[in-house]
């Protein structure tokens, strides 16, 4: 993995090594590779070759390695805010954002999206109040293959809100994908 991850382009990698059925190595591994890029089937054939050639000076002699570059899948999350009283709702939204945003992007191959680890991203957001329900969409857990990568961009982030500035308020609004500046004018922030 160490060795892949040294490669230019690739992001993270994953490797596998295959066992007969006596649990013995079987002289032979899998690398799974993603590259930094969010754009499905962004990652290319190139790569894979740059990282086999580089994994060819690292393996033991006689072990086949395959390297396979991971299938991108985007992840649509949909957050559900709550802000405290006179946080800047603009810069306090956008962090949230690039919070989820950065714990997606740094999941390796196969890794879950896990709902639990999205709404920890948002603890060190200041101006939130988390209540447990930031993590709007998806409904669960995604559980992707071993060969596939969950991404997700600033834009496949939509942001619902809750009017928390009044916490012991009875009526909470959900309003649907609204922008920083949308959320400012409603917030008075």
């Amino acid at each position: 993995e160490t060795a892949a991850l040294a490669v230019a382009g690739v992001k993270t990698a994953v490797a596998f090594e295959a066992l007969d059925g006596f649990g013995r190595p079987a002289r032979w591994l899998q690398v799974v590779v993603a590259d930094g890029q969010t754009v499905a089937g962004s990652a290319s054939a190139a790569l894979a070759t740059v990282v086999r050639n580089v994994l060819e000076v690292h393996r033991p002699d006689g072990t086949f390695v395959s390297v396979v570059v991971a299938e991108t899948i985007i992840q649509v999350v949909r957050l559900n805010l709550h802000f405290r009283a006179g946080a800047n709702v603009d810069v306090t939204t956008e962090k949230a954002r690039a919070a989820v945003v950065d714990y997606v992007n740094n999941l390796r191959p196969g890794d879950p999206f896990r709902r639990s680890r999205a709404s920890l991203a948002l603890l060190s957001v200041p101006g939130l109040v988390l209540l447990g329900d930031e993590i709007d969409s998806p409904a669960g857990d995604v559980i992707p293959q071993p060969t596939q990568v969950i991404r997700t961009e600033l834009n496949d982030l939509v942001v619902c809100a809750a009017n928390t500035s009044n916490p012991s308020a009875s009526s909470v609004g959900v309003l649907s994908a609204l922008t920083p500046g949308q959320l400012a004018t409603l917030f008075g922030s």
